[in-house]
């Protein structure tokens, strides 16, 4: 099922002064390839709230890679998740958009 946007139309984006284009697809087998492929969430989401295809589509790797990715960068970040929310990156509603939240105010 095709969405009616095509998350791989959206431009590359460039964070942490480095630049994120049609990287190749990352596996999941070396520790390596994980922290990369965290760092690359990381530095794709910072940028701006992102809905999961656009993620994983960015990162070269599957929407459940992605999620996994996601659930395990849970540990070190606050994440926040929103449904119905617009993407920054493709504008698509349909998928759950991310993004981290920062830190909490002084009390």
């Amino acid at each position: 099922m095709r969405r009616a946007t095509d998350c791989t139309r959206a431009p590359p984006i460039e964070a942490a002064g480095v630049l994120v284009v049609d990287s190749p697809p990352l596996g999941e087998g070396s520790r390596l390839e994980h922290a990369t492929l965290v760092g690359l969430v990381t530095a794709i989401i910072v940028e701006r709230p992102t809905c999961l295809s656009c993620i994983a589509s960015k990162a070269g790797v599957t929407n459940l890679a992605t999620l996994r990715v996601l659930e395990r960068m849970q540990k070190l970040v606050r994440l926040a998740r929103a449904r119905g929310e617009r993407c920054r990156a493709c504008g698509s509603t349909v998928d759950p958009v991310y993004s981290i939240e920062g830190p909490d105010p002084p009390r």
